[in-house]
């Protein structure tokens, strides 16, 4: 956290933690084309793999989000005040995120490990809600309470064919599109003419 802190002091200064000051920032997601305006209540911080996030109600949303600093393209505190829910603690809210990213709708997650990835997925708990069971041939079931399948996709994709959702089943087709979309691109003995002029050295 410290080096995040070293290269983005000037928005760590501006987002007032739980101040009563709104901060008004201009923000790039990982899906967004373009970056978009929002007024924020930042509520805390918290760190995942290096990255420092500011979690906090999204007035253009409506809810609580999540926001990376590294996406921050600008803030400015602005002069409408707001009062921090007393109730509202960072570890209750991320109890059923699988990183950073909570929902308001949990849901079970069923997945099915094969080989080794049975053996990691064992010994690197998702969160504290993780089961496991024995599966057939030898694999792993282990199911876990999520409240956002977003982050746990790329988790999954990580493994291949060595990890198979069970349920949910809108998870289990997004995983197989991805993995559709792959096998796609790899058909081919070679990188789609578009693929090698965007890696062709100036």
């Amino acid at each position: 956290m410290g080096t995040q802190r070293k290269r983005h002091p000037e928005l760590l200064r501006l987002i007032t933690l739980g101040r009563g000051e709104p901060t008004s920032i201009v923000y790039r997601s990982a899906r967004s084309t373009k970056p978009v305006s929002d007024d924020t209540h930042s509520y805390g911080l918290a760190e995942h793999n290096g990255a420092l996030h500011v979690v906090g109600h999204s007035c253009h949303h409506g809810e609580i989000r999540t926001w990376t600093i590294d996406r921050m393209e600008s803030a400015e505190v602005t002069e409408l005040p707001f009062v921090r829910p007393a109730d509202f603690r960072l570890s209750k809210h991320f109890e059923g995120a699988f990183a950073v990213i909570a929902g308001n709708d949990p849901v079970t997650v069923r997945i099915r490990f094969r080989g080794s990835a049975a053996r990691d997925a064992a010994e690197h708990k998702i969160n504290a809600t993780q089961t496991e069971m024995p599966g057939p041939g030898g694999s792993l079931d282990i199911s876990v309470r999520l409240t956002s399948t977003i982050e746990i996709k790329s988790y999954l994709l990580s493994f291949g064919a060595s990890a198979e959702v069970i349920e949910p089943q809108s998870l289990r087709t997004e995983v197989a599109q991805e993995l559709q979309q792959a096998l796609t691109r790899y058909a081919s003995d070679q990188a789609s003419p578009s693929d090698q002029a965007g890696s062709a050295k100036p």
